[in-house]
């Protein structure tokens, strides 16, 4: 159990719903047994997910969208800056602009 990640081992001997007693939140994503399932707001506000019969092992994953957003939005920037800074060096080494 972490704060982006709950793994979760679970024997059922007929179908049923997994609740956990944690926050209902835009993001978290479930893996039964390596698969991805729906996750269900079970009474609304926990999270849940349905399950078979038999051994599971369920991973609540925390992996919101804008997380990756914004990774994109900041590499893309620091690359654009580290391009600008490069040229600008060649630039101003080989005295294609002068500083008046």
């Amino acid at each position: 159990y972490t704060n982006r990640n709950v793994t979760i081992q679970a024997s059922l001997d007929g179908s049923g719903l997994l609740v956990l007693a944690d926050s209902f939140y835009p993001g978290w994503r479930v893996y039964v047994d390596g698969n991805e399932s729906k996750i269900f707001k079970a009474n609304f506000f926990f999270r849940g997910v349905a399950l078979s019969p038999g051994n599971h092992i369920v991973d609540f994953r925390y992996e919101p969208l804008s997380f990756y957003y914004g990774m994109i939005l900041s590499l893309s920037t620091l690359s654009l800056s580290l391009v600008l800074f490069i040229g600008l060096r060649y630039l101003f080494k080989n005295r294609v602009l002068r500083c008046s």
